[in-house]
Order: structure tokens, then sequence, then C-alpha cells
């Protein structure tokens, strides 16, 4: 790959928003607002999964439900990443994948069980904030 498709490509992967949670209803109705408002295009969205952890090896399958399943994780780091913690089993392990494999400029986190500890660690991590969500 010439050096130059590499930064363009390194460019137009930088430049997307990333919606990353479980609740498929929510990433759908915040990706089409998203896309409506000045936010860094395109909008994509994936399940937790998407970002393999150590244990489990991500497995890249295109669907109808989400066509965004089977993009490649991004060479280098996102512009804008939120992550829904909600119905997470370990939210920690869930923002340290964010944080490593996306290492995004700016985030937001999104749980229904915010609390100091976890406020904290985004906070550590980078995340521009926490919201509350039902």
């Amino acid at each position: 790959m010439l050096r130059d498709d590499v930064d363009e490509m390194l460019i137009s992967t930088s430049m997307t928003t990333y919606l990353i949670a479980r609740n498929e209803m929510m990433c759908r109705i915040l990706a089409r607002r998203m896309e409506s408002q000045d936010v860094p295009q395109p909008v994509r969205w994936h399940c937790p999964e998407w970002l393999p952890n150590g244990a489990t090896a991500r497995v890249s399958l295109h669907t109808i439900d989400n066509p965004d399943e089977a993009e490649p994780l991004p060479p280098g780091g996102v512009d804008l990443v939120v992550v829904d913690c909600s119905a997470e089993d370990d939210p920690y392990e869930l923002l340290d994948r964010v944080h490593a494999q996306l290492a995004p400029r700016r985030w937001l986190v999104l749980s229904d069980a915010l609390d100091a500890a976890l406020i904290g660690h985004a906070a550590k991590l980078g995340a521009g904030g926490c919201q509350a969500v039902p």
C-alpha cells in the first residue's frame, strides 16, 4: 500500500463516529440523530463483541441488522466514540477495550448504573463525560 493510501485511510477512519452498544434500537436512533447533527461522519455502530478481548476472537459477519459489523477495526485513533455500558457484566473491561483499541480523541460513556467508581475510571481513560440512560 502506498503511503498516500495509508494516510487517506487514516484520515477517513479518524473522522468516523462509533457507537458501541448492545441496544440496537438506541443505536439506530442515535445514529440517525447524529447524522443530522454536526458530528463526524459516517456514524458506525457495533456491539461490544466487535472489540476483541484476550479471551475471544472477533467474528466479522455482515448482517442485514447491522451492516457495519463486518467492518475491520480502524488502524489508528478515531475521533468520537459513544459507548453504552448498560447491561455489561464488566463495564470497566469494555471501557478499557474501547480505550486500547479505538483510542478515541473524544468519547462519551452511557450507563444505566453510573457510580463514582465507573465515572472515575472513564475519566482516567480520557472520556469526556458520563451520562445516565434509562
